[in-house]
């Protein structure tokens, strides 16, 4: 989050989530809907007494947070509150491919039209598995931060994705 005072910066240290675990506000990947119904309830009990909520979910419908849950709101209710109907952004164009495998040329134009100044083209043309695909590829040769800036999400998104990404892989090689 970019801060622009001191005394707005120690407002938002005041946070209930400082000291949570970042997967409780950002699922796994193919989480099932009740896991996630459960996980997101769990969430905004942490969100429901912090002292800043309004002002956290204030940014995230600014600046249009994909993932996770932020100042007690979920992603599909963020999308209804900027009404965005029945989730648009999470829309496909096309078909998925089939084994559920990425549709590489879809995610290499999208990252085009993104570098070429359209913030939304992940989150308008590519399935969440995609846009996450889309983002570890930005980040071979770019930050975090500068990954986050591209997308308009917060760093601790992709972090948070990367994390979990990197424990998903490690896991599946302990089991292969």
């Amino acid at each position: 989050m970019k801060h622009t005072g001191t005394t707005e910066r120690a407002r938002w240290d005041l946070r209930a989530c400082w000291d949570s675990d970042p997967d409780l506000f950002h699922g796994p990947e193919g989480e099932r809907a009740g896991e996630q119904t459960a996980r997101e309830a769990r969430a905004k009990q942490v969100c429901a007494r912090c002292p800043i909520m309004d002002d956290c979910r204030d940014w995230a419908l600014a600046r249009r947070e994909p993932f996770g849950v932020w100042g007690g709101m979920g992603e599909r209710e963020r999308d209804r509150a900027l009404g965005i109907d029945g989730g648009r952004r999470y829309r496909r164009t096309a078909p998925r491919p089939p084994d559920d495998r990425f549709d590489q040329q879809a995610i290499r134009d999208a990252i085009t039209e993104l570098l070429a100044g359209d913030p939304d083209a992940l989150r308008e043309r590519l399935n969440k598995r995609e846009r996450w695909e889309a983002v570890e590829i930005l980040c071979q040769n770019r930050s975090p931060a500068q990954v986050a800036a591209l997308i308009h999400v917060d760093p601790n998104t992709v972090h948070a994705f990367r994390t979990k990404r990197r424990r998903s892989l490690a896991e599946q090689e302990a089991a292969a």
